[in-house]
């Protein structure tokens, strides 16, 4: 049943999702997502008023498992139009349940409340869905690949603090909207890149901290 239904959460995708989510998509592939990514680098290195570009790697603690089911349901009100495929995948989300095997025996069933499940055709497209509101905004860029996602963001000279502030508000934003969805951050793999055109004269114009420590973004 969900092989039926996939081309109709699919066309959905295509139609209404984030055009900067590479994953689950027909003629994609993570190599598009890593050509937009270095494209987007080097061509804000090339320009002339350019000081560094900021690249930080995300990284979700066992995402598929932290969905939250009701907040999933009415993202996909926003992409699906048949009532009827709503309250399907309202039922195929609700209902399942856990068993621990012990020795030779197992442990009770427990109701899982929390997640979407796994090793279906459908699970990744509702985790896509459910993660589209982490979108770019005109200052910085976000590039994703399933549950791995990338922000960037340029620097410039002339306006090189506020650049800074509007590269660290937008990381504010998405961590407090992953506080929302129950999603994860695992702050000891979240890693910033600073790439600098070695052309440029005016070194120290800007002060980079080659390891910064987002714990205070990051909870």
């Amino acid at each position: 049943m969900q092989k039926l239904l996939l081309s109709y959460v699919t066309q959905s995708i295509d139609e209404h999702g984030d055009p900067n989510q590479f994953a689950y998509r027909k003629g994609i592939s993570c190599t598009d997502a890593i050509l937009t990514l270095v494209h987007g680098i080097v061509s804000g290195l090339n320009c002339k008023q350019t000081t560094i570009s900021k690249v930080l790697f995300l990284d979700f603690s066992s995402a598929f498992n932290t969905v939250l089911p009701n907040r999933l349901l009415n993202d996909l009100c926003n992409f699906i139009d048949e009532p009827w495929l709503i309250h399907w995948l309202r039922d195929f989300m609700q209902g399942w349940s856990r068993q621990v095997k012990l020795d030779k025996g197992y442990t009770t069933t427990s109701e899982i409340r929390v997640g979407v499940p796994q090793g279906g055709p459908l699970s990744a497209l509702l985790f896509t869905i459910y993660t589209d509101c982490i979108r770019s905004n005109s200052n910085c860029s976000v590039i994703k690949y399933a549950d791995d996602t990338v922000l960037s963001c340029n620097i410039t000279k002339g306006s090189h603090q506020q650049n800074q502030h509007e590269y660290q508000d937008f990381i504010t934003s998405i961590v407090s909207t992953c506080d929302q969805k129950n999603l994860l951050l695992n702050k000891k793999k979240c890693k910033e890149m600073v790439f600098e055109n070695i052309n440029i004269k005016h070194r120290g114009l800007i002060e980079r901290r080659r390891e910064d420590n987002y714990s205070q973004y990051i909870r």
